[in-house]
């Protein structure tokens, strides 16, 4: 079972994206509710009613999904090694497949956002306690993406 490697924010964005499902369920239940009222034939042939009910079980797939997700949790702590990736570190990459190198920074959060590459990626898992200079090598579908460390940065953010 891959586990899901999360420092302090990205347990919170986990914890917040629960939040989300929880009240997507809320929404739906009630527009359900709104679908029927102003429904003579109550839910049948009631193309607002079945909205709902798409989304209100979408909410439930996904709270289950992030209810099973709970156990793969493993909470992660950035170091004070400087000489190898560690989250929060902005990292410098070459991949053999691109002319430039690329430039992320390496977090541990539930979700990424531009510019930043999480330890739960094939990508960020390959370069995370990377030393600089080490060759990294993920898999994508059923390519195998390889690339170098070139160097730890100053902060990107």
């Amino acid at each position: 079972m891959p586990k899901i490697f999360l420092d302090e924010n990205g347990f919170a964005q986990f914890e917040e994206a629960i939040v989300r499902a929880k009240q997507r369920l809320a929404d739906s239940a009630a527009a359900k509710g709104r679908a029927v009222e102003g429904n003579t034939n109550a839910w049948h042939d009631n193309a607002d009613f079945d909205i709902a009910k798409d989304a209100e079980i979408a909410a439930i797939s996904e709270i289950e999904h992030l209810a099973n997700s709970r156990d793969k949790i493993v909470m992660v702590i950035k170091g004070d090694n400087r000489t190898v990736a560690d989250i929060g570190d902005s990292i410098e990459i070459q991949l053999n497949s691109l002319p430039r190198s690329s430039k992320f920074k390496l977090t541990a959060n539930y979700t990424s956002g531009d510019g930043e590459i999480s330890i739960n990626s094939p990508m960020g898992s390959a370069v995370y306690m990377k030393k600089v200079g080490d060759m990294f090598s993920y898999t994508v579908g059923d390519r195998i993406m390889k690339g170098k460390l070139i160097g730890l940065l100053p902060d990107l953010s």
